[in-house]
């Protein structure tokens, strides 16, 4: 990394690149491709994975990754002297970390195996004290608060039934029962009103508010006063006007909340318990969510919003907090990076920034607050540095119906125009979206010269309910055509060749790359589904989702419950009507989307008399993890793209059985 950097003084707002409109394309800076960099740089785990400074300042907890496996470290600071090292294998990871006191880290194990993006948490959760390092599981669940004014306890919600409940657990000196057995009736604090939800926390640590989902999908929000009995104050369907709470506000009885209702986008409000009533809107955007929220040490006090349109940017609700200082001056120095604080001490004075972009996975700074140095600690992934990486330029058009759609563009500088493209359709399709900054499946994929298109297509999260419910029964209808129309658009624009555009994505995003061949012959000239839904007919027949009542009736509403309808949307009905070359990658132990429905798919394409590039490894879940298994799947990958729209020419496709 570079040298100490002096923060800049002015708390100015810096100003962010342009976007792309639908006018014209445009032209980046030329750069040299450089050395080729080879495939595990981008798609094997990252180094680091975050750091985390104590609230004394004295320590440094890092999680990181070597040939060993996955390690979790405590160094002190500034001497780097190793207190803790434990070594968690090669088969597991650490998605996070928290420090639970001045003397304990609380570790979040994780899966990678069974995602199509980022790390599973397995929900097991493990308490590591820096004197010692001899680890000790609390159990399964989340985090509900740290307690920073009871650095001996936390709260843990976990689910033992549909019901969540609510245990103080003691972290630093247990009894001997308690630790055999950290969550048990003797510490429970609260139990949930309604199934699958979430509890709420008062500054005490009393539980006042729950959330929940009813067998109609409708959401839930309880109140109480002590233990009193819960009461209903608020109800809204999935994607509809409504309210939930975020956490407690700082003042007795009032809570900050997420609230959609009387607008286009979802903003920061309050709620106030006692009045059972809410305060002004703190901050809404208009035309995107909130998309983050920061809080200081102990998760107390608000002093910033976050949101994403186009590139991430920043409101600060309190602009004189320390934090809030240092941001501003953080962005300064930093003007076109998204910044992100770990942690920091109690008393703010020392804090961990990650520094990142569209072309930066991720450098971590201490930032000492006094002095206004940065200095650098660790980089996420050394070996990609951002020249030889590819800059992503947010897009927005208007498709066939007026409709709005945004997405981004990610080439490299030397990228030919119009050359090779790949869209990338995102999976989900509801509650997720595509955003600025480094993906590393874009970065690979531009690497190797093609053009990378990402879309959020109507149904996407981020942009107002309005927007998501936009897509609800569109499934292979307007969703597809979002998807089509910004094909189309970057034909247009100069950026694709039409020749060589390949459609790709997993899970939702599988079943947009089969349906965009069948309702667009002659478009695409490849089509690759990973871990996709090919039978629509099938979802309330196998897969996770149908296993609750709720889950049922979100598939009704966001597919429409016509069978016939949904027959005619599902590619594996209308393989007959595919030209372009398909590959399919499915793995043997998805239960999200399970493996027969790309069974059926290339089952389907047989009988129609079209071959079919079938890749599947039995040890795989939903998605290809691991980093042996991710290697081999984006080998064979790319290796299927340069056939049909790279340098080689279009050769038989195979069948890959890996494991």
């Amino acid at each position: 990394m570079g040298a100490r950097r002096h923060l800049a003084s002015s708390r100015a707002m810096a100003g962010r690149r342009p976007h792309i409109t639908c006018a014209a394309a445009c032209l980046w800076a030329a750069a040299s491709y450089g050395e080729l960099l080879p495939i595990a740089a981008f798609t094997d785990p990252a180094d680091y994975g975050t750091v985390a400074i104590s609230p004394t300042g004295e320590y440094l907890a890092l999680t990181m990754r070597h040939e060993g496996g996955a390690i979790f470290r405590v160094v002190t600071y500034p001497d780097n002297e190793i207190k803790v090292n434990r070594n968690f294998g090669e088969d597991r990871e650490i998605a996070d970390l928290l420090w639970v006191g001045d003397q304990h880290v609380l570790v979040f194990p994780a899966n990678s195996l069974g995602r199509v993006e980022g790390l599973g948490r397995t929900g097991e959760l493990m308490v590591v004290p820096v004197e010692g390092g001899i680890v000790r599981r609390l159990g399964w669940g989340t985090v509900l608060d740290v307690l920073p004014d009871d650095p001996a306890h936390i709260l843990i919600q976990t689910a033992r039934d549909r019901f969540l409940e609510a245990f103080k657990v003691n972290v630093v000196s247990p009894s001997a029962r308690a630790a055999r057995n950290p969550l048990t009736s003797a510490n429970r604090v609260g139990r949930g009103a309604a199934p699958w939800g979430g509890l709420m926390p008062d500054h005490a640590g009393r539980i006042t508010l729950s959330t929940g989902q009813t067998a109609d999908d409708q959401t839930e929000v309880h109140h109480r006063e002590g233990r009193g009995e819960w009461q209903l104050v608020q109800s809204h369907a999935y994607a509809e006007p409504g309210w939930t709470p975020l956490r407690y506000a700082g003042t007795s009885g009032k809570f900050y909340t997420f609230d959609s209702r009387g607008a286009a986008t979802v903003g920061l409000g309050i709620y106030d318990t006692a009045a059972n009533s809410h305060g002004k809107i703190i901050v809404r955007h208009p035309i995107v969510d909130v998309a983050s929220t920061w809080f200081d040490f102990g998760e107390r006090n608000l002093w910033a919003v976050g949101f994403e349109h186009h590139y991430p940017d920043v409101v600060y609700t309190a602009p004189d907090h320390p934090l809030a200082r240092t941001h501003a001056m953080l962005r300064k120095t930093y003007p076109d990076d998204l910044i992100t604080f770990t942690s920091s001490s109690r008393d703010h004075s020392l804090l961990v920034a990650l520094i990142a972009s569209d072309r930066k996975p991720g450098d971590f700074m201490m930032v000492n607050v006094k002095s206004t140095q940065a200095d650098p600690l660790v980089s996420r992934r050394p070996r990609l540095q951002p020249d030889a990486l590819s800059p992503m330029m947010p897009v927005e058009f208007k498709v066939r119906d007026g409709f709005t759609v945004y997405g981004y563009v990610t080439s490299h500088p030397d990228a030919p125009k119009p050359g090779p493209m790949v869209v990338l359709v995102h999976g989900g399709p509801h509650q997720v979206r595509d955003r600025w900054g480094f993906n590393s499946e874009a970065q690979l994929l531009a690497s190797r010269g093609y053009h990378v298109l990402q879309v959020n297509y109507r149904g996407s999260s981020g942009y107002g309910d309005a927007y998501m419910r936009a897509g609800f029964g569109q499934w292979g209808g307007k969703m597809q055509d979002d998807v089509t129309d910004a094909t189309r658009w970057a034909v247009a624009a100069g950026i694709a060749d039409p020749e060589r555009v390949c459609i790709y994505g997993g899970s939702y995003g599988a079943y947009s790359a089969l349906m965009g061949a069948v309702r667009e012959p002659t478009l695409y000239r490849c089509a690759i589904g990973t871990s996709g839904l090919f039978d629509l007919s099938l979802v309330e027949k196998v897969g996770d989702i149908r296993a609750r009542r709720a889950g049922v009736h979100y598939l009704r509403r966001v597919l429409g419950a016509n069978p016939e309808l949904r027959r005619e949307r599902s590619p594996v009905y209308q393989a007959h009507r595919i030209q372009a070359a398909v590959m399919i990658a499915h793995g043997g132990l998805d239960r999200r989307t399970p493996i027969v429905h790309g069974q059926r798919m290339r089952d389907a394409l047989r009988d129609a008399g079209k071959e079919v590039d079938w890749y599947t490894d039995s040890n795989q879940g939903h998605g290809f993890a691991g980093k042996e298994g991710r290697r081999e799947y984006f080998e064979h990958l790319l290796g299927f793209l340069d056939k049909h729209i790279g340098s080689g020419v279009t050769a038989t496709p195979t069948e890959t059985a890996v494991r």
